[in-house]
């Protein structure tokens, strides 16, 4: 999932509203949903982290993809482990 669909259900999750959390923030209703819909111009790293202060998440909750299989041969996997 991407990032704003994180911060959405997380938020979602804890019951709080798109504009107490845009409140807590400091930053418009407009840019919250701009975040939540991956629409946000230039999000700051500054902004992601008081977002998971806010959500009191860690910065590695929101950024969760999940994990790829590893289709590579078993004998690359071995030989890059071992490196």
């Amino acid at each position: 999932m991407s990032l704003g669909i994180e911060i959405k259900i997380t938020r979602l999750r804890q019951q709080l509203k798109s504009k107490d959390l845009a409140e807590r923030l400091g930053i418009t209703r407009a840019y919250m949903s701009e975040i939540e819909n991956d629409k946000a111009p230039g999000l700051t790293l500054d902004l992601f982290v008081r977002i998971c202060e806010a959500l009191d998440v860690t910065p590695n909750h929101l950024l969760q993809y999940p994990k790829q299989p590893d289709t590579r041969p078993q004998s690359t996997v071995r030989h890059i482990r071992s490196s």
